[in-house]
């Protein structure tokens, strides 16, 4: 009888032991498969984009790909911006993009890629892309860490 009651008992240990252990596991970086191809969280967009402003001017009203990143001071960061998807050239971002500066609207739209064969388009993924004024009056967007060619 004293036999049965202690093996009842520690089985019932045991079990709750078991159930306590499982309800704590959780997934982490290492064991989830959705971070292995994505370094941005379960949750959130699978494509995210910060924009700098590497300018010494304040920019306004910024667009880039037909997403609004608003208002930059001088060497301040946005948000993170939400991409389906983002194609690059050479390592560049390919995209529209404009800005007003100083009141007058500053366009990408001349971008000189003349092979084409570098074009990749992504669609996961946290890129920090800089935004530059060349000559003046091109924007430049470069790209801090750009997708590798497979």
């Amino acid at each position: 009888m004293r036999t049965k009651i202690l093996v009842s008992f520690l089985l019932l240990i045991f079990i709750s032991a078991c159930r306590d252990t499982v309800n704590t596991f959780e997934m982490n970086k290492s064991n989830n498969p959705v971070n292995q191809d994505n370094p941005t969280q379960p949750n959130e967009p699978r494509l995210q984009v910060i924009f700098k402003n590497a300018t010494p001017y304040f920019m306004q009203n910024i667009i880039v790909g037909d997403k609004l990143v608003g208002d930059l001071i001088s060497d301040s960061s946005s948000k993170s911006i939400a991409y389906e998807k983002l194609t690059f050239d050479t390592g560049l971002p390919d995209v529209d993009a404009s800005a007003v500066v100083n009141g007058k609207t500053l366009t990408n739209h001349n971008r000189f890629y003349w092979c084409g064969t570098q074009k990749i388009t992504v669609d996961s993924g946290k890129f920090f892309i800089d935004i530059e004024i060349v000559r003046d009056s091109i924007l430049y967007l470069s790209c801090k860490n750009p997708p590798r060619m497979n």
